[in-house]
């Protein structure tokens, strides 16, 4: 049976609100910037997992999104995990995820932010597989 290991993300951000760094809304009196809703969970393959668990790498990306807050299909890595298959999962990932747009003068616009991102690569073994690969056997329930 071929398990799917999902991998935990902490999002860093660099205002303490918890908003990304935008590239073209900044927040004043009649602007304000994107934000992320919701962010979809980040799957890598096992060995991806295997590799990388324990670590914690950073992406950053530039994203550009819509006056709905869709997320487009420019997206440039600014800074890459240095494994392609990483950062090709945090992009997927993005896509998947809520924004609100930016406003400006109570009307959404379409925008760019600059996303930075630090994943938590965490090895996602239910106990009974651990038990089987430490060559213990597996306890039942």
């Amino acid at each position: 049976m071929k398990m799917i290991r999902f991998c935990t993300i902490m999002l860093v951000w660099f205002l303490m609100l918890g908003t990304p760094l935008t590239g073209v809304a900044k927040e004043n009196g009649n602007s304000i910037p994107p934000k992320l809703v919701t962010m979809a969970p980040i799957t890598f393959a096992a060995e991806i997992n295997e590799k990388y668990a324990g670590q914690v790498l950073r992406v950053t990306l530039r994203i550009s999104l819509s006056d709905g807050g869709a997320v487009q299909e420019e997206m440039k890595i600014i800074e890459g995990s240095g494994e392609d298959l990483i950062d090709q999962a945090v992009i997927s990932a993005v896509k998947n995820s809520t924004f609100l747009p930016a406003y400006r003068d109570g009307k959404a616009i379409s925008s760019s932010i600059i996303l930075p991102l630090q994943v938590e690569v965490k090895n996602d073994v239910p106990q009974e597989e651990a038990a089987v690969n430490e060559g213990q056997p597996a306890t039942q329930q």
